[in-house]
This record gives C-alpha cells, structure tokens and sequence, in this order.
C-alpha cells in the first residue's frame, strides 16, 4: 500500500527540502525548530534558555 506522505518506496515523509535520507532530515528538523525558538524567545525578551 501506497503512503500519500511518504516520499516512493521509502519510509520518509515528504518535505520541502527535498530531503530523502531520514537521518539528515531529522537534523535538519531539529535545527528549523530550534531557530524558530530562538527567534520567539527573542521576541518576548527570553535571551538565554538551556536545555541540558
């Protein structure tokens, strides 16, 4: 059966980066994500977060 969000004969969602290897679009996830939050901490004048 056929996934409408898998990229064809994969197991990788599709994306609009064009990414086709899971690993680096799990990397290229998590650094999207975490600028985002950079930039919404900013705007509330949240300057310094640790995470571990």
């Amino acid at each position: 059966m056929n996934d409408p969000y898998l990229i064809p004969n994969s197991f990788v969602l599709k994306n609009k980066l064009n990414i086709t290897n899971q690993e680096k679009l799990d990397l290229a996830e998590s650094a999207i994500s975490k600028a985002k939050l950079h930039s919404i901490l900013d705007e509330v004048g949240i300057f310094y977060v640790s995470f571990g």
